[in-house]
């Protein structure tokens, strides 16, 4: 948790330009994986068990838990 120090003056006018950056941030990632999609790059899952499934398997082979 990061702690705030509500009597400073700089954080209340610091606190809308760091939301802003990282929706600015967040929008371009969401920008990129839409345009793999229409690359045809995207990963098409049945339903959101098959999706849970892929995310456990990726995490597993990543710290090489996975058989």
């Amino acid at each position: 948790m990061i702690g705030i120090d509500r009597n400073n003056k700089e954080t209340g006018r610091r606190a809308p330009e760091d939301h802003e950056l990282r929706i600015t941030k967040a929008r371009a990632l969401v920008d990129a994986a839409d345009a793999k999609i229409a690359e045809g790059k995207g990963i098409v899952y049945a339903d959101g068990q098959a999706l849970a499934d892929d995310i456990v398997t990726r995490g597993l082979t990543g710290l090489n838990w996975g058989d």
